[in-house]
């Protein structure tokens, strides 16, 4: 298992419904691991990604890298994710 975010995010998510099976009775299931990929900044609109089989580098890396990003921010009331962005 790698030490990132990813893993532990969908470990937490794993025990939740674990604990949720055995207090219904229910029989659990196993974890698994799924691999979503990689982005990391390394630059002033510059990135690196992997997504599977695809790697990509530089501007576009990074503007995934932002719409991720964004993606996953918290919506605030009276807010939207693209003015978030701007």
């Amino acid at each position: 298992m790698p030490g990132v975010a990813q893993g532990a995010i969908q470990m937490g998510r794993h025990v939740a419904k674990t604990i949720r099976s055995d207090l219904l009775g229910q029989l659990g299931f196993p974890f698994r691991y799924v691999d979503k990929g990689d982005l990391a900044t390394i630059g002033r609109a510059a990135a690196v990604a992997r997504l599977g089989r695809v790697h990509v580098a530089g501007l576009v890396a990074w503007l995934i890298k932002v719409g991720v990003h964004i993606f996953h921010l918290i919506s605030f009331p009276n807010s939207n994710r693209l003015n978030v962005m701007i």
